[in-house]
């Protein structure tokens, strides 16, 4: 494979001829699950109250078809299925495929647990080839329940200072 790059930095100066950057793909049979590498959001990150949907990416080292379920189950059992990147070209900065949904069902004050797994080699012509994570990407969204501060309860306590003098 060849990428070819040019920069430009912050003043516009740009470099005219491109770098080639060359590199090979040994030939072999692919061995390793896709590694889901990290989410968007972080896990254990809290939602605002009510609600009940987020968008996500999701992360991962190679072209992939990946699902995600509220239970911890077998790929071919999650019911839902995410829109992955599978072009050299989409990856990202950090070198890896974007998969994006929408996580559903999230509850008000307690964790909504969420589990991903993906399956490599979307374009393999013999579905036998393609290899499956064994265990699940488990995630957490913290549902959260509402700030309730009473009237006339909150008020500076002293002088109140600031940056400038007013």
């Amino acid at each position: 494979f060849t990428l070819f790059v040019r920069c430009q930095d912050a003043n516009g100066n740009v470099n005219e001829d491109e770098f080639a950057m060359q590199f090979c793909v040994e030939k072999g049979p692919d061995t390793t699950p896709p590694k889901i590498e990290g989410t968007s959001i972080p896990t254990g990150m809290p939602v605002q109250f009510n609600t009940n949907e987020t968008n996500i990416e999701v992360y991962v080292n190679e072209p992939a078809d990946c699902k995600w379920s509220k239970q911890d189950k077998d790929y071919d059992l999650m019911e839902n299925q995410m829109a992955c990147d599978q072009n050299v070209w989409e990856i990202n900065t950090n070198m890896l495929y974007k998969c994006f949904t929408k996580l559903t069902g999230l509850e008000n004050r307690k964790d909504n647990n969420f589990y991903f797994r993906c399956k490599d080699q979307p374009y393999a012509e013999n579905q036998n080839d393609r290899i499956v994570n064994s265990e699940s990407y488990p995630f957490v969204i913290k549902g959260t329940q509402p700030l309730n501060i009473k009237a006339n309860s909150v008020k500076p306590n002293g002088t109140v200072q600031g940056f400038a003098n007013v």
